[in-house]
């Protein structure tokens, strides 16, 4: 096994150590449960107190992706879909779509998000991934266009306005992904 390039990647590699370790002495107290219900675009849960609703905007960091909204306290629960501060891991999405959704979700009116990685932020944090997320959509139809490989990706700064953002070293995997993912769809349509 490799060394680590930096302490930046020495300390993702100790945090995902630590996540794993913490997994496997969890897995035996887990149960598999399957879902019973799908929401296809929307789910009311009313309460006494509030009502939530769960909403699905279709895929953007996974193929398909839920979050909820408290409109009474104009809160919404991002999960995934929000990193504040910090890159996400974009290899199972695309960031486009995703883009869409967190523009979507900003439409929401909430003063409040609840993220599923960095510090409870706001609106202009929604703004800040979609902005991320776009210029990142755009490096990848360059790096296509121009012939990019995969060493010069691993090369390439990261979005303007995320340069002290935590976990940057996912930045160049999520290119490298995004690129392959394309170059083979472009393969396969001809």
């Amino acid at each position: 096994m490799a060394e680590p390039a930096n302490e930046e990647e020495r300390s993702a590699n100790e945090g995902w150590l630590r996540v794993f370790q913490s997994q496997r002495e969890g897995l035996p107290r887990f149960r598999r449960t399957l879902p019973n219900r799908i929401v296809e675009d929307d789910l009311i849960v009313a309460g006494e107190g509030r009502s939530a609703v769960i909403l699905n905007y279709g895929g953007g960091h996974t193929q398909s992706d839920t979050f909820v909204h408290l409109p009474d306290d104009h809160l919404v629960i991002a999960g995934d879909l929000l990193f504040v501060k910090h890159h996400p891991w974009v290899g199972h999405g695309d960031p486009g779509a995703w883009a869409a959704i967190l523009d979507r979700m900003a439409g929401l009116g909430a003063a409040t998000v609840v993220p599923g990685h960095g510090p409870v932020g706001g609106p202009g944090d929604l703004a800040a991934l979609a902005a991320y997320l776009r210029a990142m959509a755009a490096t990848v139809e360059q790096a296509l266009a121009g012939g990019v490989d995969g060493k010069t990706l691993s090369t390439l700064p990261v979005p303007a306005g995320s340069e002290e953002w935590e976990g940057r070293y996912l930045y160049p995997g999520s290119l490298e992904y995004l690129v392959a993912r394309r170059r083979a769809a472009g393969s396969q349509t001809r």
